[in-house]
This record gives C-alpha cells, sequence and structure tokens, in this order.
C-alpha cells in the first residue's frame, strides 16, 4: 500500500473501505482521513503527535498480536511524522 492508503492522521489503512473515510464540510468523502480523525471538514480533537500516538499504540497492537507496546510506538514514531497531518 502507499502513503495515500492510510489516514494521513492516525495512519489507518483505508484501502477500499469508503465507510471509514471521513468527510468534508459539504459531506463529500474526504480520502485524506479517517472518520474518526476528520469530521465535517475538521479534525475531530485538538491533539499533539505524541498523543496520536499513544493513542494508536494499544490498536496496533491488537492488529498485530506478535507486536509489544514498545515496538508499535517505535514503528509509529517513525511512520506517523511522515503523514500529511505531521509534516
Amino acid at each position: 500500500m502507499s502513503k495515500l492508503d492510510y489516514c494521513q492522521s492516525c495512519g489507518m489503512p483505508l484501502a477500499g473501505a469508503d465507510d471509514l473515510l471521513g468527510t468534508n464540510a459539504d459531506q463529500s468523502l474526504n480520502r485524506d482521513y479517517c472518520k474518526m480523525c476528520y469530521d465535517n471538514g475538521s479534525f475531530t480533537g485538538d491533539i499533539t503527535l505524541e498523543e496520536m500516538i499513544e493513542i494508536c499504540v494499544p490498536h496496533v497492537v491488537e492488529a498485530n498480536k506478535d507486536m509489544t507496546e514498545n515496538e508499535a510506538r517505535s514503528m509509529l514514531q517513525e511512520f506517523l511524522p511522515t503523514l500529511k497531518r505531521w509534516k
């Protein structure tokens, strides 16, 4: 998957999942962000990159049973800063 296949805020995979896409102010789908991060044309939370990493750690561990929290955190610390919201 390319970087465009992930939410550009939290990194959640979005490829082929229009039901997970956020919405613009005109209610059209926003293909850059998931609905948990972006709704009605704005971000759903005013959080820092560090806060986003901590929110995402348990979800990454849940999706990757062989990954520890520290491994997930390290991966997120490398990946999330490359996304549109955090550049």
